[in-house]
């Protein structure tokens, strides 16, 4: 599962997370990014919508075997409330946090 940032400057935001799913799929990993998926369907400016996505993308934690958190941009509330739970033991999955490779930030155009 990844963890990028979200709110704020979205369009920058999701350009960056392709070249986070791209680090990781060159990783050899089968990346899900919630925060893209349930964005695309639901209003992240409803506070219901919001946090029906929230709670959605939490709920890959039961299936996942790694959270990465990619930091290039910082990490963002969502990312930290995220790294919360994890850290809570609520939901037993190791993390890391990651930068985006330099091979592969050079390979995209």
């Amino acid at each position: 599962m990844i963890e990028s940032p979200y709110a704020g400057d979205i369009k920058a935001n999701m350009a960056y997370l392709k070249i986070a799913m791209y680090d990781s799929i060159m990783r050899g990993e089968a990346p899900i990014a919630s925060h893209k998926l349930y964005t695309d369907v639901l209003d992240d400016n409803d506070p219901e919508q919001r946090r029906l996505g929230i709670e959605l993308g939490l709920s890959w934690l039961k299936v996942c075997d790694l959270v990465a958190f990619y930091t290039d941009l910082g990490m963002s509330p969502g990312m930290a409330a995220c790294l919360g739970e994890l850290k809570s033991l609520r939901f037993r999955v190791p993390f890391e946090m990651r930068k985006v490779r330099e091979d592969v930030l050079s390979s995209i155009g």
